[in-house]
């Protein structure tokens, strides 16, 4: 507590004594708070509700993933309560990039970071708190439930104009280059998009297994030389589909993604175990079987369920839509 004290106080350390000697009122004595144990999850914690002030930006991070930025205008029931930046990673930003636009109510949970920069004008350095959202969600209209939620909506359209009239901006983005794909990824590209060819043609004649051809077309992806018609091909052949289909629909994979990016907290998207999301969706009642006949055909060799897996990482590091890869653009392997 002494250390708590000084960082609420200053320089100066006011002890509980003088505090009660202090007060101008004969306080009460009253219990000490609770004690609770130690929680890393709630360091930094916070949960706030508002309306996005304007489109989210989104980032594509190359090899690490995507990220959405956002500024999100707090409210009071009463009063404008300003405006704070929202960093959204992984399937979140998927969704915020989707499904987020300016004048959205939204509820974040997260945890509150500091930005820092270099201003290039003064070269002094600028600070900016933020919330790195570990949930987010869009807020449900309460109509017809009385006048409170309409003076709640009200004053979350005063916060936003009031915080937009002294808007700040966001933190300067270092410019980010797309990688280069290597000549042999672009030499399986120019096969599969150029000849037509599927996987295992590309991977017999090179005399490659099947899952580095989907390697390589994933690096010309992230090069920014794969087609959109291509994702959609490559969706349809390793078995992605429909949500509600008999294949894996790219929203099932990526909750399982989800899961494993939680139980493996703070590891980049791409550095996550791959095995670790082939396993979650084998043991899920609802998708195990889509994995089992994505196995049968082969013999039981996992390079489709991996092949989906890393189709719909890339889908969240670059930005791509689900509805590409859910498009029949070519026909599934069994």
């Amino acid at each position: 507590m002494p250390s708590r004290a000084r960082r609420l106080c200053g320089s100066a350390t006011v002890s509980a004594a003088a505090a009660a000697d202090a007060a101008p009122w004969d306080a009460p004595a009253v219990e000490p708070p609770p004690t609770v144990p130690f929680s890393p999850d709630a360091v930094n914690s916070v949960a706030v509700s508002g309306t996005v002030l304007k489109d989210p930006q989104v980032y594509h991070l190359a090899a690490q993933q995507v990220k959405a930025q956002l500024r999100l205008g707090l409210s009071h029931l009463h009063a404008p309560a300003g405006a704070i930046n929202v960093d959204a990673w992984g399937v979140l930003a998927l969704q915020v990039a989707q499904h987020v636009r300016a004048g959205s109510r939204i509820q974040v949970r997260g945890s509150l970071r500091q930005d820092s920069w270099l201003d290039k004008h003064t070269g002094e350095r600028q600070w900016m708190v933020k919330i790195v959202a570990d949930e987010l969600g869009l807020l449900a209209h309460h109509d017809g439930e009385g006048g409170h939620h309409a003076e709640a909506a009200a004053a979350a359209d005063a916060a936003a104009h009031a915080a937009l009239q002294h808007e700040q901006p966001m933190p300067p983005q270092a410019e980010v280059q797309r990688p280069r794909a290597t000549a042999s990824a672009e030499q399986s590209r120019h096969m599969y998009e150029g000849e037509g060819l599927p996987l295992d043609a590309i991977a017999a004649r090179r005399g490659i297994k099947a899952s580095t051809v989907i390697d390589h077309l994933l690096a010309t992806a992230a090069a920014g030389t794969f087609s959109p018609a291509s994702w959609a091909r490559l969706a349809a052949e390793v078995g992605l589909g429909q949500e509600g289909g008999p294949l894996l629909a790219p929203s099932e994979v990526a909750q399982a993604i989800a899961d494993v990016e939680q139980q493996y907290a703070g590891t980049e998207l791409g550095m996550l175990p791959l095995r670790a999301m082939r396993e979650r969706l084998e043991t899920d009642p609802a998708t195990g079987p889509k994995v089992a006949a994505l196995l049968a055909p082969r013999g039981g060799d996992p390079v489709l369920a991996y092949g989906s897996i890393k189709l719909v990482l890339a889908a969240l590091q670059q930005g791509v839509s689900f509805g590409l890869l859910s498009s029949r653009g070519g026909q599934p392997p069994f």
